[in-house]
């Protein structure tokens, strides 16, 4: 089974771009006709043929993973490619592409970034009343430093690992279009978290645009350690303004992990829009108000 969420992405990529009869005969193959009579649609197709792959390689050199295939895969996530290039030499870089895309994503706030994402306490006394809040400055920084990292994680075809997550983490994610809205929820999955955004993500082929600045990006530290982060922006389909997003975080250290930052709950809003004429701001979302993170 592939466990590289990196390559599982791409592989999910490179099937999408294969018709019916060749992608149901790919799973036939892969699983050995086993599951001929359970495999009711492209989905079903798909997920077998990631969980019974032996590797990304030998999924990436069967005959029917065509060199056309690779290459416009290669093109589609801006790899440099040099023609004339043999079959071979395509899948030697998207193996080390795949590879390195993983690990890049694997640690999002380390020992090096610690300093400048360092969280200030301050005692404030008020009526009946000892408040811990972080100074504004210096939790908004780490705000947009998550935030950067986060979507460009996203929109990069690399991955949110499960590594960057708590064990009991949650996830829910609102599609609106309308006056339909249709909700998932994940509670204390990670495998199934990091699956979830990246199926919504590319089954919607949708690149994320954070407003990175303090009307759209702000965070918020509360008295046990949490730190709440709120982003918002445009999502765009291509070059095209498809809807608005509005997401909340919620971050702790994780003392088993070097004390490194860990998402533990994760909200997004995705709402189909036509007529975005201006990136959203803080003030125009809902769940600001929730969290009390306010311009």
């Amino acid at each position: 089974m592939i466990e590289n969420v990196t390559a599982i992405a791409g592989i999910e990529s490179i099937l999408r771009k294969i018709d019916d009869v060749d992608l149901f005969s790919l799973a036939a193959t892969v699983t050995q006709g086993f599951l001929k009579d359970t495999l009711q649609n492209r989905k079903d197709a798909i997920e077998a043929i990631i969980k019974y792959s032996q590797s990304a390689q030998s999924f990436l050199r069967r005959k029917m993973i065509t060199r056309e295939l690779l290459f416009k895969y290669a093109h589609e996530v801006n790899m440099n490619v040099t023609m004339p290039i043999t079959k071979d030499k395509l899948i030697g870089m998207i193996l080390i592409y795949w590879e390195d895309q993983y690990d890049d994503c694997r640690i999002p706030m380390n020992e090096e970034n610690r300093q400048s994402n360092h969280i200030k306490v301050v005692q404030e006394q008020e009526p009946g009343n000892q408040q811990m809040q972080v100074l504004t400055d210096e939790t908004d920084l780490m705000a947009e430093k998550f935030s950067e990292w986060f979507y460009g994680m996203m929109n990069g075809n690399s991955c949110i690992g499960t590594e960057h997550f708590f064990e009991d983490a949650n996830l829910k994610i609102h599609l609106i279009n309308g006056n339909q809205i249709q909700t998932d929820e994940v509670a204390a999955n990670v495998e199934e978290i990091v699956r979830l955004l990246y199926k919504t993500k590319s089954d919607y082929r949708l690149y994320f645009n954070p407003n990175i600045n303090r009307d759209g990006t702000r965070g918020r530290s509360e008295p046990h350690g949490l730190v709440l982060i709120m982003c918002c922006g445009t999502l765009h389909i291509d070059n095209i303004v498809t809807g608005v997003f509005e997401q909340t975080f919620a971050l702790a250290r994780d003392p088993f992990s070097d004390n490194n930052w860990k998402i533990k709950n994760t909200e997004l809003k995705l709402t189909s829009k036509s007529n975005v004429n201006a990136m959203p701001t803080l003030n125009d979302t809902e769940m600001s108000s929730k969290l009390r993170i306010n311009n």
